[in-house]
């Protein structure tokens, strides 16, 4: 008895029916919810995809931790012994860094360096793994530029540039041109960040200390740890004991707070928007079922009289309800996954046709359209376009479930 309300439920919804126009709802009630998930589950893993990207080359460029101070520090060895004692790191190296001026032929551009000791470099980021054309096995006088940079001033391999010392360091405002070091290009690096591509350059840690003369000195310490997600956690516990010399250790999530406050903010916002599009989809189910209520009006005052009780009637329209967005959502997620398969090939067939570059990679800077299909959002928007649609038919099955049976059957 239980199930007789789920076999009548879909014994309207598939039966041919004389109305056909209520077929035709049917489908479009099934189809609106259909397009709703796909274009949900569509945006919402590109949106994922592009944060997930962004983070891998955000933290392949930076360290997990960086230990700073307003000033020099002196003593990098004693801390850096100090910091690898936490089991959750695993390797630490200094850095120099700072705005420079730079000499290229006759014109001069400002750039940030960054002075490393490519060994330690190693272990705390992936700066090998970014090298486009030769090697980081540099010597004392080598540079490393961006592709960015590269490209803009037609700087390769093997050719020269000049590095201008900070005023700090001349004698005299008037001995600039002998204030000059020459630095050979050792290679070319792209990270897949315009910044960091167009403005970054780096060079030996001791070439670093000798432009902003810190002797021996370091400007930080970088640190990679076994898990980011506890970032966070290991950076409170060197900042125990990092107080006695002065020093405060940030994560990563610190220095780019803004930037995925940002994108999960805007990720919401989208959802928020989108899910609205299911609520529109889903005032066809209410004509649907409004109609067919209509349309078995004689049914209804049948199972009445035969004892069927007033919530099962309820529950056969709350069934057909639930059975169209179950359907809408399984071909929804269905045509989405298939979207994002073929996404790229989708882009170029729209380009091809309109000449219109969708995704142009120097603003977005991704060789392709990002995507990351997270199944906690897929389950969201599913349990989201299902409970939507079975709140649709609430009032359809409330009007159907309060027909009085000698009425219903008034003029049979």
């Amino acid at each position: 008895m239980r199930l007789i309300p789920l076999w009548l439920a879909y014994k309207y919804l598939t039966t041919r029916r004389k109305e056909k126009f209520i077929s035709v709802i049917t489908f479009f009630s099934v189809g609106g919810v259909a397009l709703s998930v796909m274009v949900l589950i569509v945006v919402i893993s590109i949106m994922s995809g592009f944060e997930k990207d962004l983070k891998q080359k955000i933290i392949g460029v930076n360290a997990h931790i960086t230990v700073e101070k307003d000033g020099v520090i002196d003593s990098c060895g004693e801390i850096a012994g100090e910091i690898e004692k936490n089991p959750s790191v695993l390797g630490s190296a200094p850095f120099v860094q700072g705005q420079i001026l730079i000499g290229i032929d006759s014109s001069i551009t400002g750039a940030l360096i960054r002075g490393v000791d490519f060994e330690k470099e190693k272990e705390v980021s992936n700066l090998s793994s970014f090298i486009k054309d030769g090697d980081v096995e540099w010597g004392h006088d080598s540079i490393l530029v961006g592709k960015e940079f590269s490209s803009k001033f037609q700087i390769f391999k093997g050719d020269t540039l000049e590095i201008i010392l900070p005023v700090e360091n001349f004698r005299s405002a008037f001995n600039m041109m002998s204030n000059r070091m020459e630095l050979k290009v050792s290679g070319v690096f792209e990270t897949g960040m315009y910044e960091y591509d167009a403005n970054m350059v780096y060079v030996p840690l001791e070439i670093s200390q000798e432009v902003y003369g810190l002797g021996e000195g370091v400007h930080g310490i970088n640190i990679r740890i076994k898990d980011i997600v506890e970032a966070n956690k290991i950076k409170w516990e060197l900042n125990g004991f990092l107080k006695e010399y002065g020093l405060t250790a940030r994560s990563w999530m610190d220095k780019n707070k803004r930037l995925f406050s940002a994108l999960k903010t805007e990720k919401s916002v989208m959802f928020i928007l989108l899910a609205m599009a299911v609520a529109v989809a889903a005032t066809n189910i209410i004509s649907t079922l409004i109609m067919m209520v209509m349309e078995k009006t004689r049914d209804i005052g049948i199972l009445k009289s035969l004892g069927l009780h007033k919530a099962d009637i309820l529950k056969i329209f709350l069934y057909e309800g639930l059975i169209i967005g179950v359907t809408g959502t399984s071909i929804g997620v269905g045509l989405g996954c298939l979207f994002l398969r073929y996404l790229d090939f989708a882009q170029k067939i729209v380009e091809k046709i309109t000449g219109f570059e969708v995704f142009p990679q120097e603003i977005y800077y991704f060789e392709k359209i990002p995507r990351f299909i997270d199944v906690h959002d897929v389950l969201v928007i599913c349990v989201s376009a299902i409970l939507i649609s079975v709140l649709a038919a609430v009032y359809p099955s409330y009007k159907a479930a309060g027909l009085n049976a000698v009425e219903a059957l008034k003029y049979e």
